[in-house]
């Protein structure tokens, strides 16, 4: 990753952390793990 590509995502992180709170968003409850197959 490069310098700037972090520093933008540091920078990203970091606003929405300061508008939320640091509250995380509303989820879709407890949905059951299904597993996947994805090799046939």
């Amino acid at each position: 990753m490069g310098a700037r590509t972090g520093r933008a995502l540091a920078n990203n992180m970091a606003f929405l952390l300061k508008a939320t709170g640091g509250v995380p968003a509303p989820g879709r409850g407890d949905e059951p793990w299904t597993p996947m197959h994805f090799i046939r």
